[in-house]
């Protein structure tokens, strides 16, 4: 089964170019996931998330699952994050104020090669 996404951020309606995007993914996917990035409260906006979902179904574009805000399982985060332990200098996965980032920070020093070499150990891949 094809399983798709369209991750959207809570700023306004969508844009021809996502609308697109989330058309293509519906008609290629079985099954569709509905994230909402909602990480960086900075450019989320008063109703941005319902407009782009009335803007989806407008288009009869449906999600088999979400919308799923990923500012939410920060939990889960600290969880995954703990038996790092001081491996990785404690660089973390969320913000001072608990919200979810997705990249390390690059003044963190941390080679590339590695965390590649820790995800391997774990046979996550790299």
């Amino acid at each position: 089964m094809a399983r798709v996404r369209f991750v959207s951020s809570p700023t306004g309606s969508l844009h021809v170019g996502n609308a697109l995007t989330a058309v293509a993914n519906r008609r290629f996917g079985e099954w569709m996931l509905l994230p909402v990035d909602d990480a960086g409260a900075a450019r989320s906006v008063p109703g941005g998330e319902e407009a782009i979902l009335r803007d989806l179904e407008w288009l009869a574009v449906a999600w088999d699952e979400g919308p799923v805000r990923q500012s939410e399982p920060q939990e889960r985060y600290r969880e995954a994050a703990d038996p790092l332990g001081d491996r990785f200098g404690r660089t973390t996965l969320l913000r001072e104020d608990g919200s979810a980032t997705y990249q390390l920070a690059r003044e963190s020093g941390i080679p590339v090669d590695a965390v590649r070499a820790y995800l391997e150990e774990l046979g996550c891949g790299g």
